[in-house]
Protein backbone atom coordinates (compact mmCIF):
# COMPACT_ATOMS: atom_id res chain seq x y z
CA UNK A 1 0.00 0.00 0.00
CA UNK A 2 3.18 2.32 0.87
CA UNK A 3 4.62 2.09 -2.74
CA UNK A 4 1.33 2.62 -4.46
CA UNK A 5 0.76 5.61 -2.54
CA UNK A 6 4.15 6.46 -2.99
CA UNK A 7 3.72 6.26 -7.14
CA UNK A 8 0.65 8.22 -6.81
CA UNK A 9 2.39 10.87 -5.13
CA UNK A 10 5.56 10.97 -7.52
CA UNK A 11 2.73 10.90 -10.38
CA UNK A 12 1.14 14.09 -8.78
CA UNK A 13 4.30 15.52 -7.98
CA UNK A 14 5.82 15.54 -11.49
CA UNK A 15 2.48 16.35 -12.81
CA UNK A 16 2.26 19.53 -11.47
CA UNK A 17 6.31 20.30 -11.48
CA UNK A 18 5.66 19.77 -15.68
CA UNK A 19 2.87 22.31 -15.47
CA UNK A 20 4.30 24.72 -13.47
CA UNK A 21 7.27 24.51 -15.97
CA UNK A 22 5.31 25.62 -18.80
CA UNK A 23 3.43 28.12 -17.45
CA UNK A 24 5.93 30.58 -17.67
CA UNK A 25 5.13 30.30 -21.38
CA UNK A 26 1.72 32.07 -21.03
CA UNK A 27 3.08 34.93 -18.19
CA UNK A 28 4.06 37.88 -19.65
CA UNK A 29 7.81 39.20 -18.77
CA UNK A 30 7.40 41.18 -15.44
CA UNK A 31 9.89 43.02 -13.06
CA UNK A 32 8.87 44.88 -9.91
CA UNK A 33 5.73 46.42 -11.79
CA UNK A 34 6.56 46.20 -15.34
CA UNK A 35 5.04 43.41 -17.37
CA UNK A 36 5.78 43.09 -20.78
CA UNK A 37 5.02 41.24 -23.74
CA UNK A 38 7.04 40.82 -27.12
CA UNK A 39 4.56 41.24 -30.21
CA UNK A 40 7.18 39.88 -32.52
CA UNK A 41 10.61 38.32 -32.27
CA UNK A 42 11.77 40.51 -35.32
CA UNK A 43 11.55 39.61 -38.47
CA UNK A 44 14.85 39.28 -41.25
CA UNK A 45 14.81 41.42 -44.63
CA UNK A 46 13.37 39.45 -47.01
CA UNK A 47 13.30 41.31 -50.48
CA UNK A 48 10.74 40.41 -53.34
CA UNK A 49 7.45 41.55 -51.28
CA UNK A 50 4.75 42.93 -52.71
CA UNK A 51 3.09 46.22 -51.92
CA UNK A 52 0.05 45.52 -49.52
CA UNK A 53 1.98 42.46 -48.37
CA UNK A 54 1.16 41.69 -44.85
CA UNK A 55 4.12 40.03 -44.10
CA UNK A 56 3.41 39.33 -40.12
CA UNK A 57 0.38 38.24 -38.12
CA UNK A 58 0.00 37.53 -34.78
CA UNK A 59 -2.84 37.84 -31.55
CA UNK A 60 -2.08 37.78 -28.18
CA UNK A 61 -4.00 38.73 -25.10
CA UNK A 62 -3.23 41.26 -23.63
CA UNK A 63 -4.55 42.14 -19.46
CA UNK A 64 -4.43 45.87 -18.94
CA UNK A 65 -4.58 46.86 -15.31
CA UNK A 66 -4.21 50.52 -15.52
CA UNK A 67 -1.13 52.60 -15.79
CA UNK A 68 0.95 53.46 -19.31
CA UNK A 69 1.04 50.63 -22.60
CA UNK A 70 4.62 51.71 -24.28
CA UNK A 71 4.91 50.44 -27.27
CA UNK A 72 9.15 50.31 -27.75
CA UNK A 73 12.18 48.46 -29.10
CA UNK A 74 12.98 47.13 -25.69
CA UNK A 75 11.67 44.78 -23.16
CA UNK A 76 11.71 47.64 -20.39
CA UNK A 77 9.74 50.43 -22.50
CA UNK A 78 12.61 52.25 -23.81
CA UNK A 79 13.90 52.04 -27.43
CA UNK A 80 12.93 53.17 -30.60
CA UNK A 81 10.57 50.54 -33.01
CA UNK A 82 11.05 49.76 -36.55
CA UNK A 83 9.05 47.75 -39.36
CA UNK A 84 9.64 48.00 -43.24
CA UNK A 85 6.09 49.91 -43.88
CA UNK A 86 3.53 49.90 -41.36
CA UNK A 87 2.51 48.44 -38.09
CA UNK A 88 -1.13 48.12 -37.62
CA UNK A 89 -2.99 46.94 -34.51
CA UNK A 90 -6.53 45.87 -33.45
CA UNK A 91 -7.33 46.04 -29.85
CA UNK A 92 -10.17 44.64 -28.68
CA UNK A 93 -11.91 45.46 -25.07
CA UNK A 94 -13.11 42.83 -22.86
CA UNK A 95 -16.88 45.02 -23.71
CA UNK A 96 -16.23 43.84 -27.76
CA UNK A 97 -15.22 47.51 -28.98
CA UNK A 98 -12.04 47.66 -30.83
CA UNK A 99 -9.75 50.42 -31.35
CA UNK A 100 -6.59 50.69 -33.84
CA UNK A 101 -3.27 51.74 -33.94
CA UNK A 102 -1.35 52.45 -37.20
CA UNK A 103 2.06 53.59 -37.35
CA UNK A 104 3.89 54.46 -40.59
CA UNK A 105 7.31 54.20 -40.59
CA UNK A 106 7.91 55.83 -44.08
CA UNK A 107 7.05 58.71 -45.42
CA UNK A 108 4.48 58.84 -48.50
CA UNK A 109 6.54 58.66 -51.43
CA UNK A 110 8.69 55.98 -49.74
CA UNK A 111 11.68 56.81 -49.95
CA UNK A 112 13.20 57.87 -46.21
CA UNK A 113 12.69 55.19 -43.51
CA UNK A 114 12.31 56.36 -39.73
CA UNK A 115 12.70 54.96 -36.47
CA UNK A 116 9.68 55.75 -34.03
CA UNK A 117 10.29 56.88 -30.03
CA UNK A 118 8.60 54.83 -27.91
CA UNK A 119 4.89 55.92 -27.46
CA UNK A 120 1.96 55.58 -25.01
CA UNK A 121 -0.85 53.31 -26.20
CA UNK A 122 -2.78 53.51 -22.70
CA UNK A 123 -5.61 55.66 -24.58
CA UNK A 124 -6.31 52.47 -27.19
CA UNK A 125 -6.99 49.80 -23.59
CA UNK A 126 -9.67 49.11 -21.35
CA UNK A 127 -9.13 47.60 -18.01
CA UNK A 128 -9.22 43.67 -18.32
CA UNK A 129 -8.06 41.23 -21.13
CA UNK A 130 -7.90 43.04 -23.96
CA UNK A 131 -7.36 40.59 -27.60
CA UNK A 132 -4.17 42.49 -29.55
CA UNK A 133 -4.06 41.62 -33.27
CA UNK A 134 -0.82 42.69 -34.80
CA UNK A 135 -0.21 42.86 -38.83
CA UNK A 136 3.02 44.25 -40.41
CA UNK A 137 2.26 45.29 -44.02
CA UNK A 138 4.53 46.28 -46.76
CA UNK A 139 3.30 49.45 -48.18
CA UNK A 140 6.06 49.95 -50.66
CA UNK A 141 7.61 47.36 -51.81
CA UNK A 142 11.02 45.88 -52.32
CA UNK A 143 12.10 44.34 -48.85
CA UNK A 144 10.04 43.70 -45.92
CA UNK A 145 11.23 43.43 -42.15
CA UNK A 146 10.90 45.19 -38.60
CA UNK A 147 12.84 44.74 -35.30
CA UNK A 148 11.67 43.26 -32.37
CA UNK A 149 9.07 45.13 -30.86
CA UNK A 150 7.22 44.89 -27.39
CA UNK A 151 4.34 46.21 -25.39
CA UNK A 152 5.36 47.07 -21.78
CA UNK A 153 2.76 48.08 -19.08
CA UNK A 154 3.56 50.10 -15.74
Amino acid sequence: MQTSFAIRSARRTAQALTLASLAWLAVPAQSANLTSIAISDGIPVTSNSFKGDVFYKSTFAFYYAGGKVILSGNQDGTGTTYVDDVLFLKVTHPDGSFTTVTKNYHNETCNIGKQLDPVDLASKFQPGLNIVNVEMRNKCGGSAAAQRLWLSTF
